[in-house]
Parts: C-alpha cells; sequence; structure tokens
C-alpha cells in the first residue's frame, strides 16, 4: 500500500538540506517529522510545503526553484513569536 504524500508536490523520498539558524542537515522530507524541537520542525516543515507550491505554480517554466530560504515565525514554549530563519534545498532530482 501507498503511503500519502506529506508535502504537496515533492516525493516523500527526496532528499534535502535544510539550514535552521546556522545549523545544516540533511534529510529526507519524511524525516522532517523527527526533528526534535518542535518550533524548528515547524519551520522547516512550512519552508517545504512552501517550496513544494512554488515548484509546483512553476511546472510548466524553464526554471523549477530548487530550494527556498525565509523568515517563519512560530510560538514558543512561553506563547511568545519567535523568528527563525530557514532554508530548505532538494538535493538529489
Amino acid at each position: 500500500m501507498r503511503k500519502e504524500r506529506l508535502v504537496f508536490g515533492l516525493n516523500n523520498k527526496q532528499k534535502i538540506r535544510f539550514v535552521v539558524n546556522g545549523f545544516a542537515m540533511y534529510c529526507t522530507v519524511q524525516d522532517i517529522q523527527n526533528i526534535a524541537t518542535t518550533k524548528h520542525r515547524v519551520a522547516v516543515w512550512n519552508t517545504t510545503e512552501r517550496l513544494g507550491i512554488d515548484r509546483y505554480r512553476a511546472r510548466n517554466q524553464a526554471d523549477m526553484p530548487q530550494g527556498l530560504a525565509w523568515r517563519v515565525d512560530v510560538r514558543n514554549e512561553q506563547d511568545q513569536l519567535e523568528s527563525i530563519d530557514v532554508q530548505v534545498d532538494l538535493v538529489d532530482q
């Protein structure tokens, strides 16, 4: 049985590199669920979803986006907004 696609426009086994506040790591889209801290997991997940949507919108264009970097606002344990810089790049196609 097939597992449902976690991020629209990307395979679950798609290899990615993500950078969160200067810390870089390689994983697959499916492995995003295993990032230890909630705020970093949410930030990487939101950025990866945004990249998938951007790739879907550019599906008929010559220049397909291979990565995305932006600042995500997430709530921390004290319910305060915290800005996290995130960059997600596709490694293999």
